[in-house]
């Protein structure tokens, strides 16, 4: 970011900014600094930001069965789209009905920064 900025000629809040798109930025600043992004085909490194944030955006969802049941298919597919459509990352995952299985997701969700409350699936119907 901060190579944009130089190139640019703003400042790294500025570049963050229409990155971000949060704040306001003049529209000609903001087609500059997109056309350099682009030219250097910069990407956000997601592993910094989630170190500045202190959590990830991505969500976790303990599903005890996926396949072969239809109804919990729909669902995973509809949170992963919802999730996607909010910028978010969705991690599912199938723990067969295992509870230690259950405990490694939940430690790993932790572990990792997942952002959210792991749910199962079977809990909330039940």
């Amino acid at each position: 970011m901060k190579d944009i900025a130089k190139e640019a000629k703003v400042s790294i809040t500025t570049v963050s900014r229409v990155i971000n798109k949060r704040g306001d930025v003049a529209e000609d600043t903001k087609k500059r600094i997109l056309k350099i992004i682009e030219k250097n085909n910069y990407s956000i490194d997601g592993v910094a930001q989630s170190l500045r944030k202190m959590r990830t955006s991505t969500i976790g969802f303990i599903m005890s069965q996926i396949y072969p049941d239809p109804f919990q298919s729909e669902i995973s597919m509809h949170l992963e789209r919802e999730a996607r459509n909010n910028n978010y990352h969705l991690i599912i995952s199938n723990t067969l009905g295992i509870l230690e299985e259950e405990k490694n997701a939940i430690n790993d969700f932790i572990k990792y920064r997942v952002w959210g409350e792991p749910l199962q699936l079977d809990t909330i119907l039940t």
